[in-house]
């Protein structure tokens, strides 16, 4: 798993760890998706504004992330996947946080391990400064400073939408320079309904919450995933 002084991180499938491979300095993960909890998802495309459906397989996946530094009680923990932002989480010393999925809303989207989609049109295209981050999921370590505790309503804000843009067949190929066939990351179902459950009810009680500054980076850590076939062709033994 990706790891240093600060923290470390590992994929989850199926709630069990992703094996890790090491290959000039830099981490890497196989995209499964073959694995038991893969399923499959009806794709609606339009290729030169003609139609196309097809199912294709798709894997859900979490990322775990735990603070072990002794020099640091709190931290907070930005997560990039294929280049944009997706989180900021709050870190305790020792205590592991499992993120599920993308925030949409009052909901939580699976991540998804996915073939990359068929672009719209030629300008259907991610970010450029995104591009060369596909296949990549990186944490940036910063750190919390205490501001002040203060006394809130009990009730939550809603989350903003999902503003997130699958990378396309022809970003992928920019990566891969058109050599193999890599994976990216799409939201998924709903997994959770923050709503449900009397999570978002109006309240008028009051409760103490304390609030956190982010402070400097501390560190940082990515690790790259890529299809079975691309890691045996770097020359990495894979036992899996």
């Amino acid at each position: 798993m990706p790891r240093n002084d600060d923290f470390m991180f590992y994929v989850l499938l199926g709630g069990e760890a992703v094996r890790e491979y090491e290959k000039d300095g830099k981490s890497y993960i196989m995209t499964n998706l073959m694995h038991d909890t893969t399923y499959y998802e009806e794709r609606v495309e339009f290729v030169d504004d003609r139609e196309e459906r097809q199912k294709i397989p798709v894997t859900p996946y979490q990322i775990a992330i735990t603070l072990t530094s002794s020099k640091w009680q709190e931290a907070w923990a930005a997560v990039y996947v294929d280049g944009c932002f997706v989180k900021r989480v709050f870190l305790r010393q020792g205590k592991k946080f499992v993120l599920k999925g993308f925030n949409d809303g009052d909901k939580i989207r699976e991540f998804l391990f996915s073939l990359p989609r068929f672009g719209r049109d030629k300008d259907d295209r991610i970010e450029e400064d995104r591009v060369n981050k596909v296949g990549c999921i990186l944490i940036e370590l910063k750190e919390a400073k205490y501001s002040h505790t203060e006394m809130r309503n009990k009730r939550s804000q809603s989350e903003q939408s999902l503003d997130y843009k699958q990378a396309t067949k022809k970003d992928a190929s920019v990566v891969t320079k058109g050599t193999y066939t890599m994976a990216t990351t799409k939201p998924g179902r709903c997994i959770e309904d923050l709503h449900s459950g009397g999570k978002r009810e109006c309240s008028n009680e009051k409760q103490k919450v304390t609030l956190w500054n982010t402070g400097v980076e501390l560190s940082k850590l990515d690790v790259k995933y890529h299809m079975r076939h691309t890691l045996v062709g770097m020359g990495i033994e894979m036992l899996e």
